[in-house]
């Protein structure tokens, strides 16, 4: 779990660095990038007013029911319209943000899918066709207010199994959920771009290169191009160069490796080309980004 969530936070980092901010400048909007750090909360459940214009790129999975007002949801290069009774079903690595049409409250749950088990096969293997689903009727709103009672009450309260009810009540949405929201298969066209992102993020260590993730996953290099520079706004390179760059930063500021052992751990073929990349990213050698970090 514990590498899961700082993937998930380097990843989510190099999003916003190297493909939300100018996105976001070019349309106009202020360029904020929310991250909760969950490293030691499995389920991350809120209800919240005004869900907001937060871009949101992350390895977990993301359920959001509009109790009241109304949003838009923006994802796959579309706006989806959600009212009171919508849920929207958003799986890992799934491009996202929210923007509020009015006032509106809505139940947020924000959990890892390695939790399930039961539906790994799903999550690896396919996606919603249509993220948004009415689900007026439907006993959602019951499931999510006893998890935000369970996430709320004291942790250490001395209940081993506070746990396991989160995770019973979890399920039970999500087994609620899914069967409203028909899939797709994760090789169609309509989720490229999410298998873009799982491919560089579990590959970005080795010395990948745009043929040899072009045929794994069964596209052109022209193809993996045009993804980058029409939906992510950014080169391949420059992509996949700044999330080993983002994962260097965190090992530097966490681990005692060596800057070599870094280095050539996170993708860079030489020490040369690692402390080049650096500074041009950060603006310091990561021996000075250690430093600095070391006296926060």
């Amino acid at each position: 779990m514990h590498g899961i969530a700082i993937r998930s936070r380097h990843l989510l980092e190099t999003f916003r660095c190297a493909i939300l901010n100018p996105m976001l400048s070019a349309a106009g909007r202020e360029s904020v990038m929310r991250y909760e750090n969950r490293l030691s909360q499995r389920y991350h459940v809120l209800q919240r007013r005004n869900i907001g214009c937060r871009p949101n790129l992350h390895r977990d999975l993301e359920l959001v029911y509009v109790c009241r007002g109304r949003c838009l949801l923006h994802t796959g290069g579309r706006a989806w319209p959600m009212g009171a009774g919508c849920l929207a079903l958003l799986f890992p690595n799934q491009v996202h943000f929210f923007e509020d049409q009015g006032e509106n409250e809505c139940y947020l749950l924000v959990c890892s899918p390695d939790e399930f088990p039961e539906y790994q096969g799903v999550f690896q293997n396919q996606m919603p066709e249509v993220p948004v689903a009415d689900c007026a009727g439907a006993e959602l709103p019951a499931l999510f207010r006893r998890l935000l009672e369970l996430a709320q009450e004291v942790k250490g309260d001395g209940d081993p199994f506070r746990r396991g009810r989160l995770r019973g009540y979890a399920l039970a949405l999500l087994s609620t959920a899914l069967p409203l929201f028909p899939m797709t298969a994760v090789g169609t066209g309509a989720s490229t771009v999410r298998r873009l992102l799982d491919y560089c993020d579990a590959n970005y260590m080795q010395p990948i290169t745009l043929e040899q993730a072009a045929r794994a996953l069964g596209l052109s290099p022209y193809r993996i191009c045009h993804i980058c520079e029409e939906r992510l706004h950014v080169s391949f390179h420059r992509f996949l160069c700044a999330l080993r760059l983002e994962r260097a930063k965190d090992l530097l500021s966490s681990t005692g490796d060596t800057v070599t052992q870094i280095g050539y751990g996170v993708g860079f073929g030489s020490l040369r080309a690692f402390n080049r990349q650096f500074r041009a990213y950060t603006g310091m050698t990561p021996t000075d980004y250690r430093v600095q970090c070391s006296r926060r």
